[in-house]
């Protein structure tokens, strides 16, 4: 079944009639939604995401969307690859070039914030000042990473709060989700019930397609016999 279909199902409440719709209490509702990575914000404005609305809004602010409605926002939805977050313990700590840093700023760092390349060398005069770039080399250590984490957290792209929501998913024990420090920040929009669920029923369904895949690559890998494992003696450094 069609994604915004199984949202539908997940999110959709009946009035007092019986007759289905899911409720926004404001725009912050569609604020919420586009900043946790439902819409595809490359391809889409907040401008043209809220007007997509505007035939649903009733005079006290509060969208009341029909399941036709619902449908058409699927041009919106994103629907490209998740990927993990970029961490930035995981880069080597040394010495870096001038040039090589900006590289990892340009191809890891800021692309998953809200800023875009012209904040890279913006980034490296503030490490400048910091006195963390000397003879045109940067020496990246614990005090930088935590600089580089502290922008993220701050100012996370759509895409990256995404992928923290699902990284926190798979760290979660059974199915209950930990809300990380992203999902925090985001509450500072005050989002309603409709928006958490739709967000909510997003993550479910992109988890199952996680699943079927690694599902599907443990059934592909290879094996290894009790016969074959007892000819095998374990190696220097090993258990």
């Amino acid at each position: 079944m069609d994604a915004m279909e199984e949202i539908w199902k997940e999110a959709a409440l009946p009035d007092k009639t019986g007759k289905l719709s899911i409720i926004f209490k404001g725009i912050n509702d569609l604020a919420f939604l586009y900043c946790s990575g439902f819409v595809d914000v490359e391809k889409n404005t907040f401008q043209s995401w809220v007007d997509a609305f505007a035939s649903s809004k009733k005079k006290d602010g509060t969208y009341i969307v029909l399941h036709d409605h619902w449908l058409e926002k699927k041009k919106f939805h994103y629907e490209g690859p998740v990927g993990e977050p970029f961490d930035p313990d995981a880069l080597e700590e040394r010495e870096y070039s001038e040039e090589e840093f900006l590289k990892i700023l340009n191809e890891r760092l800021i692309p998953a914030t809200i800023f875009n390349k012209d904040s890279g060398p913006q980034m490296i005069g503030n490490l400048k000042l910091h006195k963390k770039l000397e003879k045109g080399n940067l020496k990246l250590d614990k005090d930088v990473k935590q600089a580089l984490k502290g922008i993220l957290n701050t100012y996370p792209s759509p895409l990256r709060i995404l992928q923290m929501r699902i990284q926190a998913f798979r760290n979660a024990k059974g199915e209950q989700v930990v809300h990380s420090q992203l999902d925090t920040q985001k509450s500072e929009f005050a989002a309603g019930q409709g928006a958490h669920q739709i967000a909510q029923a997003r993550l479910n369904e992109i988890m199952k397609v996680i699943k079927k895949e690694e599902a599907a690559a443990a059934s592909t890998a290879p094996t290894i016999s009790l016969k074959d494992l007892k000819k095998k003696k374990p190696g220097p450094g090993r258990v």
